[in-house]
Parts: C-alpha cells; sequence; structure tokens
C-alpha cells in the first residue's frame, strides 16, 4: 500500500551540504519524447537534499554553453546556491544520453549511451575543478554538515 499523507517539512534552519563530482545535463530519450534535465551523480544528490530541505552547494565546473545554462536555470527554479559553480568557457558542460524504451514482451528498458545515438559522436564528459579553483572555495567561512563527493581528484 503507498502512502499519500505524507509530508516531508523542511527544517527549521536548513543544514548545509556541499558536493562536489558529477554535474552534467541529462539527454533523456523514451517512447513520449526527448527532454533534458539537470543530472550527475553529485547534481542528483544535491537537488535531492535541496528536495529535503537542505541548503544545497553545487561545486564544480561546467562549460559556458547551452547545455550549462540548462543546468544553473534549473538548480535557480530548485532554489540551489550557485555560487561555487563555475562556468568556464575552456571546456564543454558533461552530457549523459539515457535511453528508454520497451521490448517485445512490453518490459520497460533503461540504458546509458556512451555515444550520441544520432551522430555517433562522443558527448562532453567529466572535468574536475582545477586545484586553484578549489583552493579558492576552500578559504570561505562555509561549515557544511555534509561534504559530498563522488569522484576523487587531486
Amino acid at each position: 500500500m503507498i502512502r499519500t499523507d505524507l509530508q516531508i517539512k523542511a527544517h527549521r534552519q536548513p543544514h548545509l551540504a556541499i558536493g562536489t563530482g558529477f554535474i552534467a545535463l541529462d539527454i533523456i530519450e523514451g517512447k513520449a519524447g526527448t527532454f533534458s534535465a539537470a543530472g550527475g551523480s553529485c547534481g542528483n544528490v544535491m537537488q535531492i537534499l535541496s528536495w529535503l530541505g537542505w541548503s544545497s552547494l553545487p561545486s564544480g565546473r561546467v562549460g559556458k554553453d547551452v547545455a550549462g545554462d540548462y543546468i544553473f536555470e534549473e538548480y535557480k527554479q530548485l532554489g540551489l546556491n550557485t555560487a561555487n559553480l563555475i562556468r568556464d568557457e575552456r571546456i564543454s558542460t558533461p552530457i549523459v544520453v539515457q535511453l528508454y524504451g520497451e521490448v517485445a514482451n512490453g518490459d520497460r528498458t533503461h540504458r546509458f549511451s556512451l555515444s550520441c545515438p544520432h551522430c555517433g559522436g562522443w558527448p562532453p564528459g567529466f572535468r574536475p575543478m582545477t586545484i586553484d579553483q578549489a583552493v579558492s572555495m576552500l578559504d570561505s567561512d562555509l561549515a557544511p554538515r555534509v561534504f559530498y563527493f563522488d569522484r576523487v581528484t587531486p
């Protein structure tokens, strides 16, 4: 039985979570069409914590491109703090292609594609913050309750 009467209420003084790692634009293709959403493992965790009432501060590097614009706009709409999200014109925002479908017996399928299903090209991948970019964030007075990371880099 599914309960529909449960509500998640934000904590009166939200905890701070800072996350760094994989922040990407998901391109999702399925039976109903194609749409985009901010994603990546770090991006998803920061969005979920924000939804749960936490103050979420994703930290990382995305491109100064349309995909990066989309992520920033979605984060803004969701109430995430983008102060530590760096727009870098030297890179392209990572893109993840997800394909949903059905097999002959009607079972639903999902898979990640390592290449564009239309042109065969490789979408941009993860690019970590530079050490200088990370050091500048360490100089802040922020004291997170949680620090999330999903990609170990220097």
